[in-house]
């Protein structure tokens, strides 16, 4: 599969024409306004809507497009052509949606083969699963991503040290650790964990982890890596984002995550066989969770399955695998239609 792959130097040019147009845009009437709009656009503060080019350390993964392992190739030879920035959305106001997609349309004008938009691949993070009009020919992969959503599913990236242990030594049966209010369904999950046979761990947090202070997050991803690696199940519940980095954390360590969320799509849903190594619990179903993984030990041999998630992890999701992720999802369909259409 040939990717093309825009230079941080073009993309950072377009973004640059289009702070030029937007401090011109008659559409942003007051100077408080064009402030926000600034913000949320170019990352000066940590604003909704923010669209980050590949510096932080997520997206640090990007360059692995452009690396020698990686070498580029001519544009006229491309079937697709990936735009190395990130959209960040999470609640983007209505008010200011449309500011958010003029930006974005007039980003994608001053890329050089935008005419090809639809082999065009961009990727969006955070917890919006709203779908931008300014990207709605394009491929997009969303960390959260709808399941009546066109677009396809996008991993989190796991920080934590992933030391790999086997899960027939783990202590607790089930486990979670995590904030209880950033969806209505984790409220019960105190209830929940007490239905579980067997030793379990349960810790709740008052705040989002991304709104603690840093030494006690620092605390926290330690104390949640050893509970990891003392886990057979993980309580994986969607968030305010239909998805969440508690799956791709439980993933990483080999154990199994019990998922939680009616409207997620999940990566790759066409090429990984996520029942060998998951449960997907229905979100009016919570109460009967016990009832799910009794019948996922009865199908399943624990011991496989946990290889399995760690393997799918190290060959996807892992640090340095964002390409052979992408085209994975790239060589299916409908998606490789798009090369068709266009070469």
């Amino acid at each position: 599969m040939n990717l093309f792959v825009y230079s941080r130097d073009t993309v950072m040019e377009a973004m640059k024409r289009t702070e030029q147009y937007v401090a011109k845009h008659t559409i942003v009437k007051s100077e408080e306004v064009k402030d926000w709009y600034m913000f949320f656009c170019f990352g000066k503060a940590g604003e909704c809507g923010l669209v980050y080019p590949c510096g932080s350390l997520w997206h640090q993964k990007m360059y692995d497009l452009v690396s020698d392992n990686f070498p580029n190739i001519s544009p006229k030879k491309a079937d697709f052509f990936i735009v190395p920035i990130s959209v960040y959305m999470n609640s983007i106001q209505d008010k200011h949606w449309n500011l958010f997609n003029d930006f974005v349309s007039h980003l994608c004008d001053q890329l050089p083969y935008w005419y090809h938009q639809k082999r065009h691949v961009f990727f969006v993070t955070g917890d919006c699963h709203r779908d931008g009009d300014a990207l709605k020919d394009s491929i997009v992969f969303k960390t959260s991503c709808l399941k009546t959503s066109p677009h396809y599913a996008l991993h989190y990236d796991v920080l934590l040290d992933t030391e790999f242990t086997p899960i027939e030594n783990a202590k607790y049966e089930v486990s979670f650790m995590g904030c209880l209010e950033t969806y209505p369904l984790r409220s019960f999950l105190p209830f929940l964990i007490g239905r579980i046979k067997g030793e379990t761990y349960f810790d709740s947090t008052p705040n989002f982890f991304a709104h603690l202070p840093e030494n006690t997050r620092i605390i926290m991803q330690n104390k949640w890596t050893s509970i990891l690696k003392e886990s057979r199940f993980v309580f994986c519940p969607r968030g305010s984002g239909v998805s969440s980095i508690r799956l791709f954390e439980t993933l990483a360590f080999g154990r199994i995550p019990i998922i939680y969320s009616d409207d997620g799509k999940l990566p790759l849903e066409g090429v990984i066989d996520w029942e060998k190594f998951s449960i997907r619990v229905p979100e009016k179903q919570l109460m009967n969770t016990q009832q799910y993984i009794n019948e996922f030990k009865e199908k399943c041999n624990l011991t496989e399955a946990s290889m399995l998630a760690r393997e799918t992890w190290s060959s996807y999701f892992a640090p340095g695998k964002l390409r052979h992720f992408m085209e994975s999802q790239l060589a299916v369909q409908p998606v490789a239609q798009a090369r068709k259409l266009f070469i």
